[in-house]
């Protein structure tokens, strides 16, 4: 998403692509979720969707259906972004924690969402024929 962002911000894609970008980011990260957040990686999208939603680029309405802002989404990008640096650059073992805690869980609006789209298949079962070869 960024760095479409940012070609797009210098003329090289068209402005469209960024409201794109923002949706399939986030559809991205529900369906990580899948799962729940017991791998590093659908932890990382819990607290990506969690401040998202916190922030406000990120909504729902009364259906459940989730709703994108993509100029606050990618302002919110950057801000958790220099935030994880942060803690990185610093070695913030505490900071770290505390992110984890506040952030980790699964947001309400997502985990209604993620209830209904179980039934999805997950991935394909290759099945083949044993040769006579």
């Amino acid at each position: 998403m960024v760095f479409l962002n940012l070609l797009a911000d210098r003329g090289f894609l068209p402005e469209a692509i960024k409201a794109a970008a923002a949706v399939t980011f986030v559809v991205n990260s529900v369906r990580s979720l899948r799962f729940g957040t017991e791998d590093d990686y659908s932890r990382g999208a819990a607290i990506s969707l969690s401040y998202f939603v916190e922030r406000g680029s990120l909504s729902s309405d009364r259906n459940g259906h989730l709703h994108v802002s993509p100029e606050r989404l990618e302002r919110h990008v950057r801000e958790l972004a220099e935030m994880l640096q942060d803690i990185a650059i610093r070695g913030d073992y505490r900071g770290a924690g505390e992110l984890i805690e506040t952030f980790g869980g699964i947001p309400d609006k997502v985990e209604r969402l993620r209830r209904t789209i179980g039934d999805i298949p997950i991935d394909l079962e290759f099945l083949q024929e044993e040769s006579a070869v």
